[in-house]
């Protein structure tokens, strides 16, 4: 039986119980990582091109900017951002964390729970000052 070729594969997240190949990744003519650190982005893209590396990328995360964004331009990697409002936070649209629905995983996340939360409260109004100022929404200061 001869294997097809995806459209497109993705990893997210590392198996380390594995050399960084897959099955998939193997026969699929475009393959994507999501929140991978230079090393491993390096190690995948050497065993089979990366087009493309998925990461949260907003107001609160900008960690990536150091070394993960010049390891794939270095590699001609694409990059698709997630979460630019961070999770939903950044729109202003949360005052407490009782807004999110029982079921919603943010409830679990350290960002949104207790101190974290009260402290994020006050980075949002600060986001949303200079948004007003500006005339536009929270939402458009946090992707511009």
């Amino acid at each position: 039986m001869r294997h097809q070729r995806t459209g497109y594969h993705g990893a997210h997240r590392r198996d380390r119980r594995c050399d960084g190949r897959t099955r998939e990744s193997r026969k699929s003519a475009l393959s994507r990582l999501s929140e991978a650190a230079p090393a491993t982005i390096r190690r995948a893209h050497a065993v089979h091109p990366i087009s493309a590396l998925q990461t949260e990328y907003s107001l609160w995360t900008r960690e990536l900017e150091d070394e993960i964004l010049a390891a794939i331009r270095e590699l001609r990697i694409g990059f698709v951002e997630y979460s630019p409002l961070g999770r939903g936070f950044l729109s202003g649209a949360f005052k407490a964390p009782e807004d999110f629905p029982a079921d919603d995983t943010r409830r679990n996340h350290p960002r949104f729970q207790g101190e974290n939360f009260t402290k994020n409260l006050q980075l949002v109004e600060r986001v949303r000052e200079i948004a007003m100022q500006k005339g536009i929404t929270p939402s458009q200061l946090a992707i511009a």
